[in-house]
């Protein structure tokens, strides 16, 4: 049984490491939480906690939990806010939890151009992640020439981790291109 009580009050501590804590109970069990309401208050309030590392693994979390989460719209705007946090960390958990979550998004082209957008970040751990998973979304993409392009763009990018992770993507997409003349 959940201790959803517990969790919240962890959540609602001075400590950021109950915090943390808090976090990763809630990633384990939020889909047996019994109020996930409170539950997505928790995680939502510290996205926006003043240490970066409670931050970052609200983002993983929030990654984690996210098909449980009955509002993905509102938590997918949420992963994008924090793709602007002021730390790196925050800006890559952020990256790789939108690429998971990437699947439960019904308009893919719109969340597709959100996640190129974070190709475009000044950190290159940023741009290699995001880079790297796009490739593992390629196949639910409707227009797959102008996905294959985004990708192509990346082999151009002045970081070489950035351009061998776009080659990475570009070889796990190729089977998905219908003409490949």
């Amino acid at each position: 049984m959940v201790d959803q009580e517990k969790i919240h009050n962890q959540c609602l501590s001075d400590d950021p490491e109950e915090r943390t804590h808090a976090l990763e109970e809630l990633k384990s069990f939020f889909s047996f939480t019994p109020d996930k309401q409170q539950a997505w208050n928790d995680l939502l309030r510290l996205t926006n906690d003043e240490k970066m590392y409670v931050r970052s693994s609200a983002v993983q979390a929030l990654g984690s939990v996210f098909s449980d989460i009955p509002d993905k719209q509102r938590a997918w705007s949420e992963l994008l806010r924090l793709t602007n946090d002021e730390e790196s960390l925050v800006r890559f958990s952020a990256a790789e939890a939108l690429v998971s979550s990437f699947s439960d998004m019904p308009d893919k082209q719109q969340t597709w151009k959100d996640l190129i957008k974070l190709t475009n970040d000044e950190d290159s751990h940023v741009r290699y992640r995001t880079a790297y998973a796009l490739g593992s979304v390629f196949s639910d993409m409707l227009d797959k020439q102008q996905a294959w392009n985004d990708l192509h763009r990346l082999t151009n990018d002045e970081e070489s981790g950035v351009r061998s992770s776009a080659a990475y993507a570009l070889g796990s997409a190729f089977s998905d291109i219908p003409d490949k003349e």
